[in-house]
């Protein structure tokens, strides 16, 4: 990273549509979606993690469904024993146990979301889009775009069983689609894909409350979809998709959007923060690119890119542990 470069050191070929992948904090492990439906059944890969000299490997460790069709979303627990799945056509939420060797066991619950919104193509029904859990583990946040709500459910970590908490909604119509918890776990932040909006809400042991919104975009932008939120160093981060933009905002005090910039490429529809807090990764979806994009020292702003990487259709990207680790 300290050379601002980027370098292909392994693919894994194997897994259709693998559009969100989440690596174990253990560094051994990673996760993938097979965000697929229908006549082809949604499923979770499992993987180990093999470093060489200069190369990685990904390792199978088995598969499940993901009981619902197009998971496209994974969550850890904070002890690293289960992992939650979002299946968005279907609407519902799935919890597996994750083994001592990383491999899922047998699902330990399941929940599954009704309604709809008032947005006719994109609000028919149910969309669990992403899912969180609190930074003490006791609770399970899903953020569904279909019906406008975060469900909130106790998690007991003993089991791996989901009790229904709360259903908390959100502006009509604005989609909620990923969120953040920040460091001391007071506040969540809800990205609104529909509306282009981003949302705090005060967090008290489960009990989520309204504390501000602001657009992810700029006065005289065109109505586009917004996408992935990351948080860093005081700053949170939105991609905007057709805007094809990182809005960046101050959350120390007032909430408020400082700057946006171009992600550059088109359809950011995931993006990273370097472990460092020095560089963005931008999955630049209908560009068939990822971009390295520089944040600057000062108020976290966005520098042009640096780098770049041909990859095809990109949907997600991950930083992992590094080779020399």
């Amino acid at each position: 990273e300290s050379a601002g470069e980027l370098h292909e050191v392994g693919a894994h070929r194997g897994v259709t549509n693998p559009s969100f992948v989440l690596p174990h904090p253990d560094g051994l492990h990673l996760y993938a979606v097979q965000e697929t439906g229908g006549s082809v059944p949604g499923a979770v890969h499992a993987f180990g993690i093999e470093r060489e000299p200069g190369r990685v490997g990904l390792a199978p460790l088995g598969h499940r469904s993901s009981e619902g069709d197009h998971p496209c979303h994974l969550a850890l627990h904070p002890s690293g024993r289960w992992l939650s799945v979002s299946n968005y056509s279907s609407g519902n939420v799935v919890v597996f146990p994750v083994g001592a060797e990383g491999s899922l066991g047998e699902r330990t619950a399941a929940v599954q979301h009704e309604g709809r919104g008032p947005h006719p193509a994109r609000q028919e029904g149910p969309h669990a889009h992403s899912s969180v859990f609190s930074p003490d583990g006791r609770f399970l946040v899903v953020a569904d775009l279909g019906i406008d709500r975060l469900a909130v459910y106790r998690f007991d970590a003993g089991v791996g069983a989901l009790a229904r908490h709360a259903m908390v909604p959100t502006a009509p119509g604005s989609g909620p689609r990923h969120m953040v918890f920040d460091s001391d776990g007071r506040h969540l932040y809800v990205v609104g894909e529909l509306d282009n909006s981003l949302t705090r809400y005060e967090w008290d042991d489960g009990e989520i409350r309204m504390d501000a919104g602001v657009s992810t975009l700029p006065p005289d932008a065109e109505e586009t979809t917004s996408a992935d939120i990351h948080l860093f160093g005081g700053r949170v981060y939105v991609s905007n998709r057709g805007h094809d933009s990182v809005a960046v905002f101050s959350v120390d005090g007032n909430l408020r959007r400082t700057a946006v910039h171009s992600s550059g490429g088109a359809w950011p529809r995931g993006f990273a923060v370097s472990p460092s807090g020095r560089h963005l990764l931008v999955a630049n979806r209908h560009t068939d690119e990822i971009v390295l994009l520089p944040l600057l020292a000062e108020g976290g702003d966005i520098g042009p890119d640096v780098a770049r990487a041909r990859v095809p259709e990109p949907a997600c990207v991950a930083f992992g542990r590094a080779l020399d680790d």
